[in-house]
């Protein structure tokens, strides 16, 4: 007979997950702040055209997560290296929602702060960086745009 009590005690303390989490790309970004002209800014990447991956693209720092990191420590790296400033410079607030791209592509996001006067020198991977005030940014609307996505199964299935 099944025992209901042995399964309530087994799921009272059992931490939930995604399904297959650990088959993933697992990415973090940062979403830095930096203090210019008197007011906060959201500093943005456009990245090389020369990358394969998504050349051209406005983003925010960020990238893989390595087997030995959090996703946090992630995103605090790529930011230092691709902005190539020094970690001291760079203090995590903490994080957003997790972006769920598809089955196997999840991105981690955090909201962090570049000290005042840091110098920043973009790396090979980022063409320009530029910043938006967040004022702007709270005084207007977001365009929405929204795509179709479709899961296809494969012909064997």
């Amino acid at each position: 007979m099944f025992d209901i009590e042995k399964l309530a005690a087994r799921l009272k303390n059992r931490e939930r997950n995604i399904l297959d989490h650990e088959h993933a790309v697992q990415s973090a970004v940062l979403v830095p702040l930096v203090f210019q002209n008197n007011e906060w800014h959201v500093l943005f990447e456009v990245r090389s055209h020369v990358l394969k991956r998504q050349p051209g693209e406005i983003c925010f720092p960020g990238g893989g997560v390595e087997p030995d990191e959090s996703d946090q420590e992630a995103a605090a790296r790529e930011t230092c290296e691709e902005l190539q400033i020094q970690r001291e410079h760079l203090k995590v607030l903490g994080p957003l929602d997790i972006l769920v791209q598809s089955q196997y592509f999840f991105v981690y996001p955090y909201v962090g702060m570049i000290e005042e006067n840091t110098t920043i020198t973009p790396n090979e991977e980022v063409e320009e960086v530029f910043t938006v005030p967040l004022s702007w940014l709270s005084e207007n609307e977001p365009q929405l745009h929204y795509l179709e996505m479709k899961m296809m199964p494969n012909q064997d299935f």
